[in-house]
């Protein structure tokens, strides 16, 4: 998901935290992709798609310090955000007891994102017919699941949704890792009424990170 440019562009903005005056600073890239697909008693309702991308960063200038967060990663546009970030950290009072961790008990190790083994490249390969097929397969309204003369199915509502998140976080003291995410879930909420004409509702949710 995060691509070469991305990953560059996030180490020259660490070095234009340097150059802003930042003494330590550290950078998070995140960027996910989610799709869901809702059903209402046994019909599709809601279809939607969201890609989000964003920079946080965290920086220690003079003693003080400051979060911020950005989606405009143009490189002119991140340079003025920088440094504007930068000036407004100035003006906070002292912080002496923040800093960065110390880097011995820093990861090392999360290299690629993968190491985790949370990470399903086949949900990318979802298409949305296929993600409303599963939607539509899991509901029960009108398919007579389990109903008898004692109660039956007044309403159902479903969501399925699958996500993909991707994380690059780099700071100066060296740190440079990665972490990958999927995740797969269903949720749904039922209200039934039985033989005296009294209502129950309740709910199921689960989730995965395969597929």
């Amino acid at each position: 998901m995060i691509t070469a440019e991305e990953l560059e562009l996030t180490r020259r903005a660490l070095r234009m935290a340097a150059e802003a005056g930042a003494q330590s600073a550290r950078l998070t890239l995140n960027k996910s992709t989610e799709n869901m697909v809702a059903t209402l008693n046994g019909d599709v309702d809601r279809v939607t798609h969201c890609e989000d991308r964003s920079l946080s960063l965290s920086l220690f200038v003079d003693g003080r310090y400051g979060s911020f967060s950005t989606n405009r990663l143009e490189e002119d546009s991140l340079r003025e955000f920088i440094q504007k970030a930068s000036g407004m950290v100035r003006l906070l009072a002292p912080d002496p007891c923040r800093r960065l961790p110390d880097p011995s008990k820093q990861c090392k190790s999360a290299l690629d994102g993968r190491e985790m083994e949370i990470f399903d490249p086949e949900v990318a390969q979802t298409s949305a017919d296929e993600r409303i097929a599963i939607a539509l397969e899991a509901a029960a309204y009108g398919k007579g699941v389990d109903e008898g003369k004692d109660w039956k199915i007044i309403s159902e509502e479903g969501e399925y949704s699958d996500a993909e998140y991707d994380m690059y976080i780099c700071d100066t003291q060296g740190l440079e890792c990665r972490h990958l995410e999927t995740c797969i879930d269903y949720g749904v909420e039922v209200t039934v009424e039985d033989s005296e004409g009294d209502k129950y509702s309740g709910y199921w949710w689960e989730s995965s990170p395969m597929r």
